[in-house]
């Protein structure tokens, strides 16, 4: 599946949710404890129809960083569509611990199913392992 879905993107948006208690930055030894973030959980749809001209795929995420740094970005990629996006988090602090990305695909988008990963990338840079999922829109 060669598809341009990237000339297709319309618009991602970020809103970070609610927060809880993380730790404060961790130091072992001489420097600061390299463990990359964690993605916990993905709530996205599998299926998505478009409406008003587009498709809107809402994913909800929650992560934390064992070493205590903020979660800063998301980065959302469609290797078949050569689509690789980071967003900010807005707001991104040690203790946010979840985010919600809205990500509309223009509704001329080839209707078919499209393999995608997520992770999470914190403020040192350190990138949470991809999760793979799959979104069919239609």
């Amino acid at each position: 599946m060669n598809v341009r879905l990237a000339g297709y993107l319309v618009a991602a948006a970020l809103l970070c949710l609610s927060a809880s208690a993380c730790s404060s930055d961790e130091v072992v030894g001489a420097g600061v404890v390299g463990n990359p973030p964690v993605l916990d959980s993905i709530d996205a749809p599998d299926t998505v129809t478009e409406q008003n001209g587009q498709f809107l795929i809402t994913v909800s995420l929650r992560y934390h960083d064992p070493d205590g740094f903020p979660v800063t970005k998301v980065r959302f990629r469609v290797a078949s569509a050569g689509l690789d996006i980071t967003q900010d988090i807005p707001n991104a602090s040690a203790t946010a611990n979840g985010a919600t990305v809205g990500i509309a695909i223009d509704g001329s988008a080839p209707k078919q199913t499209y393999q995608y990963t997520l992770n999470v990338i914190d403020s040192r840079g350190a990138e949470s392992a991809p999760v793979t999922k799959e979104i069919t829109l239609q």
